[in-house]
C-alpha cells in the first residue's frame, strides 16, 4: 500500500490530483512505498519529481517526491497530457 504525504498544498489540489493518478493507474500498480507531495510559488516548471532511497536497478523504488507550482491551481500555466503519462509511469 502507498503512503501519500503531503508537505505543503492549497486546498488538497495537487493531492487530489495525485490521488487519481494512483486510483487510475491502481494501487497494486504503484512502485513506490510512499509519495510526497509539495507545492509552492516561484517555480519554474509545472511539477518537479526526485526519487529518494531507489534502487532502479534492483528494482526498489522507497520514496517519489512531487514538488509543483502552486499557480497551476488558478490556471496560471498547465501541466501538458505528456507530463501528466510520464508522471504516470514515474508512480
Amino acid at each position: 500500500m502507498v503512503k501519500l504525504l503531503v508537505e505543503s498544498d492549497y486546498d488538497n489540489f495537487f493531492k487530489s490530483m495525485v490521488e487519481q493518478m494512483i486510483d487510475a493507474k491502481g494501487e497494486k500498480n504503484i512502485k513506490h512505498k510512499t509519495i510526497t507531495v509539495t507545492a509552492g510559488p516561484y517555480r519554474a516548471y509545472a511539477v518537479a519529481f526526485e526519487h529518494k532511497g531507489c534502487d532502479l536497478k534492483k528494482d526498489i523504488h522507497e520514496e517519489l517526491h512531487l514538488d509543483f507550482y502552486s499557480a497551476l491551481r488558478t490556471g496560471f500555466g498547465n501541466i501538458s497530457e505528456k507530463e501528466i503519462e510520464d508522471l504516470m509511469k514515474l508512480l
